[in-house]
């Protein structure tokens, strides 16, 4: 069975005539493990929720395999390890290396410094911690560098990185986060970032988002220096505590929910539906998803993306109507048009 290349699905954010929607729901996220486990779907929602609590969550973000809980971090002599896929990510005290299964192929990355502008200041050597669980299962581990907290979690095939600041720095120049990468070559874009071993392995940097207190996504952007990744977060307008999160991995397939408009009405790019708020955020994209084998009996792994939230339009009333997805894998890849969808029957149907 093929896995599935899925790295991550972004909602993207456009602007224009306000409008509000009060929506409790938050994107289905995951951890993973040194030991593969594989979920029910039947019985996935109430083991995601008890896995899910502490975990961060991207605003609209599909993460690589948002169910697949169960999945932990592993104790090793010195750090932490995880199984990801077809790489392994040792953490130990001073970095994190990435070790490719096939090729044995590895590449280093460390969190060395940051703060505004183009100085920025070195991070002291502090431990690495696992993050308390109800069952004892470690899906998540922090450093704590005062108001801001560096951060792992986990999905089978990919490993997020990522930084909450709890108090606004002093200063107006932009933040940075720099990641000092041991490589033979290090590039961006601008929003995606690829690191290359010797031999020619590639791990992906996708998925990279930022946003404040109230969900509101922050522009932000990767530069590289020498052979440092720094990310990059326009916090100008935010409301602090913030977020800032990349994920690292082998596979990347993007897959985004945007909307397009006409006037004030805003309308998903996914199914032309109208949405509620002026981004379609409204729909909570993503909200659950869930490995499905090869439900189509093509050799290939499929995914199945539900949001009962799916707050739209329909004949001037809003509501939860709810939506679910099927995306089917391929030879090369998932498919980033989905297969199959269905939506619910009547307002507040929650469908999914």
């Amino acid at each position: 069975m093929n896995k599935l290349p899925l790295f991550g699905l972004i909602a993207a954010a456009l602007v224009g005539c306000s409008s509000s929607t009060s929506n409790d729901g938050a994107p289905a996220d995951s951890s993973d493990s040194a030991q593969d486990s594989a979920v029910d779907s039947a019985a996935a929602p109430d083991a995601a929720i008890q896995a899910d609590q502490g975990l961060v969550h991207a605003p609209g973000l599909l993460s690589a395999h948002g169910l697949d809980v169960g999945r932990a971090f592993g104790r090793q002599a010195e750090g932490f390890r995880l199984n990801a896929g077809n790489f392994m990510a040792h953490f130990g005290e001073r970095s994190t290396q990435l070790v490719n299964q096939k090729t044995e192929e590895s590449v280093s990355i460390r969190f060395s410094a940051w703060g505004r502008g183009e100085t920025l200041e070195s991070v002291p050597v502090t431990p690495l911690k696992a993050a308390s669980s109800a069952d004892g299962v470690t899906r998540k581990l922090t450093r704590s560098y005062g108001s801001m907290t560096q951060w792992w979690q986990a999905a089978p095939h990919a490993v997020e990185q990522g930084w909450t600041v709890a108090e606004k720095p002093e200063g107006d120049e932009v933040l940075g986060f720099e990641v000092k990468v041991e490589a033979a070559f290090v590039e961006t874009d601008g929003k995606h970032a690829w690191i290359e071993a010797d031999q020619g392995t590639i791990w992906n940097v996708e998925g990279f988002q930022a946003w404040d207190k109230n969900e509101k996504a922050l522009d932000s952007w990767i530069e590289t220096d020498g052979n440092a990744l720094v990310f990059r977060v326009d916090d100008s307008e935010a409301v602090y505590p913030i977020t800032v999160d990349p994920w690292y991995s082998t596979y990347a397939t993007d897959i985004y929910h945007g909307s397009s408009s006409s006037g004030c009405n805003h309308y998903s790019d996914r199914t032309g539906e109208e949405c509620q708020s002026n981004n379609c955020d409204s729909t909570r994209f993503a909200e659950r998803v869930v490995r499905m084998g090869d439900i189509n009996g093509d050799g290939y792994e499929d995914l199945f993306v539900s949001s009962d939230d799916w707050y739209i339009r329909v004949s001037n009333s809003g509501g939860h109507w709810g939506r679910s997805f099927i995306y089917y894998g391929s030879s090369t890849g998932l498919n980033t048009n989905y297969g199959w969808s269905n939506r619910g029957q009547s307002v507040d149907d929650r469908y999914g």
